[in-house]
Protein backbone atom coordinates (compact mmCIF):
# COMPACT_ATOMS: atom_id res chain seq x y z
CA UNK A 1 0.00 0.00 0.00
CA UNK A 2 1.35 3.51 -0.79
CA UNK A 3 2.46 5.94 1.62
CA UNK A 4 -0.08 9.18 2.38
CA UNK A 5 0.92 11.97 0.10
CA UNK A 6 1.27 15.60 0.89
CA UNK A 7 1.00 17.18 -3.04
CA UNK A 8 0.16 20.32 -4.32
CA UNK A 9 -1.76 21.41 -7.87
CA UNK A 10 -1.40 24.87 -9.52
CA UNK A 11 -3.98 26.26 -11.63
CA UNK A 12 -5.48 24.17 -14.57
CA UNK A 13 -7.56 21.21 -15.92
CA UNK A 14 -6.65 17.75 -15.07
CA UNK A 15 -7.44 14.27 -14.87
CA UNK A 16 -6.53 11.68 -12.61
CA UNK A 17 -6.57 8.19 -12.95
CA UNK A 18 -6.76 5.84 -9.56
CA UNK A 19 -4.78 2.51 -9.11
CA UNK A 20 -6.31 2.13 -5.90
CA UNK A 21 -9.07 3.31 -3.33
CA UNK A 22 -8.38 7.19 -2.37
CA UNK A 23 -9.21 9.64 -0.13
CA UNK A 24 -8.25 12.81 -0.87
CA UNK A 25 -8.58 15.89 1.64
CA UNK A 26 -7.99 19.72 0.91
CA UNK A 27 -5.78 21.31 3.15
CA UNK A 28 -5.82 24.97 1.48
CA UNK A 29 -7.36 25.93 -1.93
CA UNK A 30 -10.38 25.35 -3.75
CA UNK A 31 -11.10 22.41 -6.66
CA UNK A 32 -14.05 21.76 -8.63
CA UNK A 33 -14.35 17.69 -9.11
CA UNK A 34 -15.97 15.70 -11.52
CA UNK A 35 -16.10 12.30 -9.97
CA UNK A 36 -16.82 9.12 -11.48
CA UNK A 37 -20.22 8.15 -12.78
CA UNK A 38 -21.78 11.47 -12.14
CA UNK A 39 -22.10 14.90 -14.85
CA UNK A 40 -21.56 17.81 -12.26
CA UNK A 41 -18.73 19.11 -10.48
CA UNK A 42 -18.70 19.84 -6.79
CA UNK A 43 -16.32 22.99 -5.28
CA UNK A 44 -14.22 21.32 -2.45
CA UNK A 45 -12.37 23.97 -0.18
CA UNK A 46 -10.47 23.57 2.84
CA UNK A 47 -11.10 20.71 5.37
CA UNK A 48 -13.48 19.37 2.98
CA UNK A 49 -12.88 15.14 1.13
CA UNK A 50 -13.95 13.22 -1.55
CA UNK A 51 -13.23 9.69 -1.95
CA UNK A 52 -12.47 8.42 -5.52
CA UNK A 53 -12.93 4.23 -6.21
CA UNK A 54 -9.90 2.17 -7.84
CA UNK A 55 -9.29 1.60 -11.30
CA UNK A 56 -11.20 4.85 -12.40
CA UNK A 57 -10.66 8.72 -13.21
CA UNK A 58 -11.67 11.48 -11.60
CA UNK A 59 -11.70 15.17 -13.49
CA UNK A 60 -9.87 18.64 -11.56
CA UNK A 61 -10.43 22.13 -12.24
CA UNK A 62 -7.70 24.23 -9.90
CA UNK A 63 -9.63 27.18 -8.65
CA UNK A 64 -6.81 28.37 -6.10
CA UNK A 65 -3.54 26.92 -6.04
CA UNK A 66 -4.09 23.73 -3.97
CA UNK A 67 -2.09 21.92 -0.98
CA UNK A 68 -4.16 18.68 -0.51
CA UNK A 69 -3.29 15.36 1.84
CA UNK A 70 -4.15 11.69 -0.15
CA UNK A 71 -4.64 8.35 1.77
CA UNK A 72 -4.88 4.81 -0.44
CA UNK A 73 -6.56 1.58 0.32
Amino acid sequence: MPKPSLQFMGLGEFTFGTSQYEVMTIIDGELEVKLPGTTSWNTFTNGDQFEVEANSNFEVKVVRQTAYHCTYE
